[in-house]
C-alpha cells in the first residue's frame, strides 16, 4: 500500500468536500425558509479590503446582465470581499486548528461543521494546511432587499500541503473545484450559509511551449546592475531615468549584451500602491531595448516567506510584473529567486523547492513562453530543480584555480540545457586597516583565469557587478563594517565611472574589433 493512499485514509474527507455534503442536504429547504421569513433592514457596512493583508488570491468577477450591477457597486464588492475573506478564515482555522472568526463569516450550522472537522481527530498524525490561489466568481443573484446573494466560483485553485509531526513537508498538491455558494446579510455582515463543492478540471493550467517558439539563451554576456549611488532598494526609491540611460549606454559600450536586475518583493507586490515602481520597471526595460540589451529580472528579492500562507501574495507580485513587462521583447529569461539555496537552513530545502516549483508554474501560466532559472549560490546545486527549470544557473566566488575542475566534476559539458554563470567577480577593497583584501590587479587575474574557461564551455554569464557602490545597506550583508567595505568594491568601474583593469580586459575580449 503506497504512502499517499495511507495519508488519504488518515485524513478522510477534506473540510472543503464536507462543506459540499452538508450544503447539498439543506440547500433547497433553507432557500425556501429564507424567502418565507422576514428580512432585516439592510445597512451596508464598508468592509476593509485589507482585512487580511497576506491573503490576496487572484479574483475575477462577472455577473448576469439582468442584475444591473457595476464593478463599483458597493453591495457587489461587499459580497465578493466577504466571500474571499471567508476563504482566509477557513484556511487559517484549518492551518492553526483554531476557531477564529468562523462564526463571523459562516452561518452557525456551517461553522459548527468546520469546527468538528478541525477538532474531530482526523489530523492527529499529520498537519494538513491549504490556501486558495484562483477564483472566477459569477454572481447569479442579489436579492432586491440586498439580504441574500448567490454565486458560482469556478476553477478555484487550492494548494494543499501535509506535514508530519516533526514539521517535515510530506506532499504539496494543487486541486481545482467549482463551488456554489449562498450568502445572507445578517447582523451587519455577509455570511456564507451554503457551500457546495465539486472537483473540477480547468483550462488555466501550465502551458509547455515547444522549443522552436522559445528564444535562444546562447551567447548572453551580461553584467549585474545597480546604479552606483543607489543600489538595492534605493534603486527603486530614488529611480533616475537619466542615470539608467547613461549606465545602459556604458554597458553596451563595454560590449555586454544584457543586464541582470533585482526586483525586491515589497516594491512590486501591490499593483495599486506600487504602480509607480511598475512604471519605473517598464521605463527600465524600454531603455534596455533602446541600447540593444536583454534583461534578466531576478524575482522575489528579499522575499519574506516561503509558507503556504504567502503563496497568494507572491502570486500577486508575479502577476503585477508579468502584466507590466512579461511580453516585452527585451526580456530573455527570468530568475525565479536569487540564491534561494541560502534559505534552505532557515526555511527547509523541501519547502523552498516546493515554493519555487509553484512560482514557476504560475509564471508559465501568465507567460507560456517564459524561460526560467534559479541562480543558485554554489555550483554544487546546479542540478537542483532540473526537472522544472529551462536554464541551469549558479554563482561562483571561490578559488578561480578550482573552477575548471569543478566544471568537470559536475559534467557541465554534458548538460543538455543552457548553463548560466549568473554572478562571478572579486572585490578590490584593500587598505592598510584591511590588508587581507584584493586589489585591481587581483581582480584582473581572476577574469583572465575564468573568462577563457567560460568561453570554452559555451556558458552565458553575468559579471558582479558594473559599479563600485557608494554605500551598501546593512540589510544586505549585516552591520559589520568590514563586510560592507568589501561588498562596495566589486565593480568593473569605480564610483566615478573609471575603468578598472578588469573592465579593460573584458572590453577587449567582448569587442576584439576595437583592439
Amino acid at each position: 500500500m503506497n504512502e499517499s493512499y495511507l495519508i488519504r485514509r488518515r485524513v478522510g474527507f477534506s473540510i472543503l468536500t464536507g462543506l459540499g455534503l452538508i450544503g447539498i442536504l439543506s440547500l433547497f429547504a433553507s432557500i425556501i425558509a429564507y424567502f418565507n421569513s422576514g428580512a432585516d433592514t439592510y445597512e451596508f457596512e464598508n468592509f476593509n479590503d485589507k482585512l487580511f493583508e497576506s491573503h490576496q488570491p487572484r479574483v475575477i468577477v462577472s455577473f448576469q446582465e439582468e442584475l444591473n450591477l457595476t464593478n463599483n457597486n458597493p453591495v457587489l464588492k461587499s459580497v465578493v470581499q466577504s466571500y474571499i475573506d471567508a476563504w482566509h478564515v477557513i484556511n487559517t482555522s484549518l492551518n492553526n486548528r483554531s476557531e477564529t472568526l468562523l462564526e463571523d463569516y459562516f452561518e452557525r450550522d456551517l461553522s459548527e461543521y468546520i469546527i468538528q472537522g478541525i477538532h474531530g481527530g482526523l489530523y492527529d498524525d499529520i498537519r494538513l494546511i491549504q490556501t486558495d490561489i484562483d477564483h472566477n466568481i459569477q454572481i447569479s443573484l442579489i436579492s432586491y432587499d440586498k439580504q441574500f446573494a448567490s454565486l458560482e466560483d469556478s476553477c478555484v485553485q487550492l494548494v494543499k500541503q501535509a506535514y508530519d509531526t516533526n514539521g517535515e513537508l510530506l506532499w504539496s498538491r494543487t486541486y481545482t473545484y467549482t463551488i456554489n455558494v449562498n450568502m445572507v446579510f445578517r447582523e451587519g455582515r455577509w455570511r456564507v450559509s451554503h457551500w457546495i463543492s465539486e472537483a473540477h478540471s480547468c483550462d488555466n493550467q501550465i502551458t509547455e511551449v515547444s522549443g522552436e517558439k522559445v528564444r535562444s539563451f546562447d551567447n548572453i554576456k551580461g553584467v549585474n546592475y545597480y546604479p552606483s549611488a543607489n543600489p538595492w532598494f534605493s534603486m527603486w526609491e530614488n529611480f533616475s531615468i537619466d542615470t539608467i540611460q547613461r549606465d545602459f549606454a556604458t554597458v553596451a559600450e563595454l560590449g555586454f549584451n544584457s543586464v541582470r536586475i533585482f526586483l525586491p518583493f515589497e516594491f512590486f507586490d501591490d499593483a495599486e500602491n506600487d504602480a509607480e515602481h511598475l512604471d519605473y520597471l517598464l521605463e527600465l526595460v524600454n531603455l534596455a531595448q533602446e541600447n540593444n540589451l536583454y534583461v534578466i529580472p531576478a524575482l522575489f528579492d528579499f522575499n519574506p516567506s516561503y509558507s503556504i500562507e504567502a503563496y497568494s501574495k507572491c502570486d500577486r507580485y508575479l502577476e503585477n510584473i508579468s502584466q507590466k513587462i512579461g511580453n516585452h521583447p527585451s526580456i530573455i529569461a527570468w530568475d525565479l529567486k536569487n540564491e534561494a539555496d541560502l534559505d534552505f537552513d532557515v526555511h527547509g530545502e523541501k519547502n523552498v523547492m516546493t515554493w519555487l516549483e509553484f512560482i514557476r508554474g504560475r509564471l508559465r501560466m501568465y507567460l507560456p513562453e517564459a524561460q526560467v532559472m534559479v541562480g543558485w549560490s554554489r555550483i554544487d546545486h546546479i542540478q537542483l530543480g532540473n526537472q522544472f527549470l529551462d536554464i541551469l544557473s549558479f554563482h561562483y566566488y571561490d578559488d578561480p584555480k578550482r573552477f575548471n575542475q569543478l566544471l568537470a566534476i559536475h559534467d557541465i559539458k554534458k548538460i543538455n540545457k543552457p548553463v548560466f554563470l549568473g554572478e562571478f567577480g572579486m572585490s578590490t577593497f584593500k587598505k592598510w586597516y584591511y590588508p587581507i583584501g584584493q586589489n585591481s590587479k587581483d581582480q584582473l587575474e581572476l577574469f583572465e583565469t575564468l573568462y577563457p574557461i567560460v568561453s570554452e564551455n559555451d556558458m552565458s554569464f553575468a559579471v558582479w557587478t558594473l559599479y563600485d557602490f557608494q554605500e551598501v545597506p546593512k540589510y544586505v550583508v549585516g552591520s559589520s563594517p568590514w563586510r560592507r567595505w568589501v561588498q562596495r568594491k566589486y565593480g568593473l568601474l569605480t564610483e566615478s565611472g573609471d575603468k578598472k583593469r578588469a573592465a579593460v580586459y573584458l572590453e577587449q575580449q567582448l569587442q576584439p574589433s576595437k583592439n
